[in-house]
């Protein structure tokens, strides 16, 4: 699995590659792998992001609770009783839908700033591309088409919580252009990582992950 995600808060927050990202990518992919996670970190995406489902909780109760307006209503109707307003009845059972679809373009949204302010902090902006393009390319593999057909036939962009890997790169190509070539090196060349000195090396887990 190719995978890398950021968890945590600004203030804390640790960013996690998966062993198959780590064995796959070259150098200047992982650094815009990484450069997008910290990126999210920076913008405070999961605050945001956390926000965000709380609301979208509060509304799936609010349309729980229209559901049950909504039977009561019907038997005040049989009745021949006063009842509540439909229109608020259908706003309460819409809400989590139209919230659910608000917090899928929001992620969308926060992917592509993550994507900007990657290629800022890189100066590299087809170092990502690079490795959307690879990981787009081998998730799929031939495994995946025999035994599940038909799990990769695209979702509508408005379901995604991710936009569609083709714009992502679109975007990141564009910006490329705007950075001179000389600012940063060729894909095959290796780039010294500088970091902090740790305790101890991470060490690979039966997860699958490195930490």
């Amino acid at each position: 699995m190719l995978n890398a995600f950021s968890v945590g808060s600004r203030d804390n927050a640790t960013v996690v590659f998966s062993h198959g990202l780590v064995a796959t990518l070259d150098i200047r992919e992982l650094a815009g792998v990484l450069a997008h996670e910290v990126a999210h970190v920076a913008n405070n995406d999961m605050r945001i992001m956390a926000i965000a489902d709380m609301a979208s909780r509060m509304t799936g109760l609010m349309g729980q609770i229209g559901v049950f307006m909504l039977i009561f209503n019907v038997s005040l109707g049989l009745m021949g009783m006063a009842t509540v307003p439909w229109l608020f009845i259908f706003v309460l059972i819409a809400a989590p839908t139209v919230s659910a679809m608000l917090q899928l373009a929001l992620s969308r949204n926060r992917e592509f700033q993550a994507d900007a302010s990657a290629a800022a902090l890189t100066e590299d902006p087809l170092g990502l591309a690079g490795a959307l393009q690879k990981i787009e390319g081998i998730q799929g593999g031939l495994w995946e088409r025999i035994f599940l057909p038909g799990r990769r036939v695209p979702d509508p962009s408005l379901l995604r919580t991710h936009p569609v890997t083709g714009k992502r790169v679109a975007r990141l190509q564009a910006l490329a252009r705007e950075v001179p070539e000389a600012r940063y090196p060729a894909t095959e060349v290796e780039v010294p990582l500088r970091s902090a000195t740790v305790r101890r090396p991470p060490r690979w887990r039966m997860t699958g992950l490195w930490h």
